[in-house]
Formats: structure tokens, C-alpha cells, sequence
């Protein structure tokens, strides 16, 4: 019975160990990391044509952008909207958080990109 609750014990450990180490952050691929801060310069330069190019691009959506990008620490309808760029602020406001509801309690929630204006 003691070998039963040591072996259930460190199975039971071990499988939390390895669900915690699975969890943890990963460095962002190079790849994804231009294209979000490309995202986000375009979006404070304001200019929508030039918005709509970098998204088609690289192949963006703007419901990926509206509901999981963050700019220097704001999301990018607020960084739009401080820099002036309101008609893209207006733009990613259609696609937020639509109605329908998945929830994945694997994935990141939201990639938050800093970067020298």
C-alpha cells in the first residue's frame, strides 16, 4: 500500500511538473514580432490604406489585431486613438469581442509588443 501512495504520489508530482514547465512563455518568433511592431507603427501613423496593407501583408485579420495585439502597453484601438488615428481606432472597434465565445484555457491571451516611436 505505501509503494501504491509513493508511486501514485510522484506520478501525480511529476505530471504537475511537466504542466507547469509546458506553461510558461516562449520567446516571440523574430517573424511575428516584425509584423506586430509593423502593425503597430502603421497604426500610429494613422494612414488607413497603409494600415490595410500591412495587415493583408502579413496576412492579419483585424479581429486578430482589435482582440489581441497591444501596442507599448496600450491596446490598439486605445494607441490608435492616442495617436490620432481614428478612423483605424473606429475600424478595429467593429471587431471587438464579438458575441460568440471560446474559451481556450491553453492560449495567450494577448502578445504585447514595446517598441522606440
Amino acid at each position: 500500500m505505501k509503494t501504491l501512495l509513493l508511486t501514485l504520489s510522484l506520478t501525480t508530482t511529476g505530471f504537475l511538473t511537466l504542466l507547469t514547465n509546458h506553461v510558461q512563455a516562449t520567446p516571440m518568433d523574430s517573424y511575428l514580432e516584425k509584423s506586430l511592431i509593423a502593425v503597430c507603427k502603421s497604426t500610429m501613423k494613422g494612414n488607413l490604406l497603409n494600415f490595410s496593407r500591412t495587415l493583408k501583408y502579413y496576412h492579419l485579420t483585424d479581429k486578430t489585431i482589435a482582440n489581441g495585439l497591444v501596442c507599448n502597453g496600450s491596446e490598439v484601438t486605445e494607441f490608435a486613438r492616442k495617436h490620432g488615428a481614428y478612423k483605424i481606432a473606429n475600424r478595429l472597434d467593429k471587431h471587438l469581442h464579438s458575441s460568440t465565445s471560446i474559451t481556450d484555457i491553453a492560449a495567450v491571451n494577448k502578445m504585447s509588443i514595446t517598441f522606440k516611436e
